[in-house]
C-alpha cells in the first residue's frame, strides 16, 4: 500500500478526447493492489461499502468482461475514485462522473455517485471495446457501454425508458432516427444526449439479442463512422432503416404489453 500519491502517472488520456493537461492536481490517493486491479482511493472513502468490497466488486466485473470479450489486459487496471464529480471534471477538463482511460488502462469514477456500480460497468466496457477498434460513431461505442451497464443491473427498467423516449418523440412528431444520431454533433447535443445514450443502449440490446454476441462483436470490430451502414448490412443482412423499424416494433409491442 502506498500513501500520499499525488496524481496518476502518466497523465491519463480521456476516451474520445485529445490529451489535455489537467487544470488542477489530483487528490492524494491511497493505492491498494489486487490481482487484476489497482484501487486508487481518496483520503476519505465515500461509500458505505468498504474499499476492499468495492475492489472485489470491480474485479468481478472485470472477470466477466474478460469472459465476454475474450482477452485480459497485460497489466492491472487502475480504478481511480475521485472525491466527487466536480474534482473529476476539473481534473479531466470535461463534465463527467466517470471516464475511461485506455492508455493506462484505467477508469475514473466520482465519489459522490449514489451507486458507483453502473458507472464502473460502463467505463470498464469502454476499455474493452476500445481495444477492438474504432470508437466512432458514439451510437456504437456508447451503445455497447450502456447495454453492458444495464445488462446485469436493471435491463427492464432501461428498456422502459427507451420505450418512453420513443413513444414521447413519436407523439411529438419528431421521432429520433438511428441514421440521424450517427452524427456525433446530434448525439452529444445537450438537448439530445440523455435520450441518445438510452436509445443507443436499447438498440445494442436488440442487436445482441436478435443476432447474438459473436455477430455483434464482428460488426463492432469492423464498423467505423465512414462505413457504418455498409458494414451494418454486411453483418446483419438488413439496411439500417429496416433494423430500426423492427427494433421500434419490438420495443413498442413489449411496452404496450407491460402497460396495457
Amino acid at each position: 500500500m502506498q500513501w500520499g500519491v499525488r496524481r496518476p502517472d502518466p497523465v491519463p488520456v480521456v476516451l474520445f478526447r485529445r490529451p489535455q493537461a489537467p487544470t488542477c492536481p489530483a487528490p492524494a490517493f491511497t493505492v491498494t493492489a489486487g490481482d487484476r486491479l489497482e484501487l486508487w482511493a481518496p483520503p476519505r472513502w465515500p461509500w458505505p461499502s468498504t474499499p476492499g468490497l468495492f475492489l472485489s466488486a470491480c474485479t468481478a466485473e472485470l472477470v466477466e468482461l474478460v469472459g465476454w470479450f475474450g482477452f485480459p489486459f497485460d497489466r492491472p487496471v487502475r480504478v481511480y475514485v475521485f472525491p466527487d464529480a466536480a474534482a473529476l471534471s476539473a481534473y479531466y477538463r470535461r463534465p463527467a462522473c466517470g471516464v475511461a482511460l485506455p492508455g493506462e488502462p484505467g477508469i475514473a469514477v466520482a465519489g459522490d455517485l449514489p451507486d458507483p456500480r453502473p458507472t464502473v460497468r460502463h467505463e470498464l466496457a469502454h476499455l474493452f471495446s476500445g481495444a477492438w477498434g474504432s470508437m466512432d460513431p458514439p451510437l456504437k461505442s456508447e451503445g455497447l457501454a450502456v447495454w453492458w451497464e444495464h445488462r446485469s443491473g436493471d435491463p427492464a427498467g432501461h428498456e422502459e425508458r427507451v420505450a418512453c423516449v420513443l413513444w414521447g418523440q413519436m407523439a411529438r412528431g419528431r421521432p429520433y432516427r438511428v441514421a440521424d444520431i450517427l452524427d456525433p454533433a446530434v448525439f452529444r447535443a445537450p438537448e439530445n444526449v440523455h435520450a441518445c445514450y438510452d436509445l443507443a443502449g436499447g438498440f445494442t440490446r436488440w442487436l445482441v439479442g436478435r443476432f447474438g454476441w459473436v455477430r455483434y462483436r464482428d460488426f463492432f470490430r469492423r464498423a467505423t463512422a465512414a462505413d457504418f451502414g455498409e458494414v451494418f448490412k454486411a453483418a446483419f443482412g438488413l439496411e439500417l432503416w429496416e433494423a430500426e423499424a423492427r427494433w421500434y416494433r419490438d420495443v413498442m409491442t413489449n411496452y404496450r404489453r407491460r402497460r396495457f
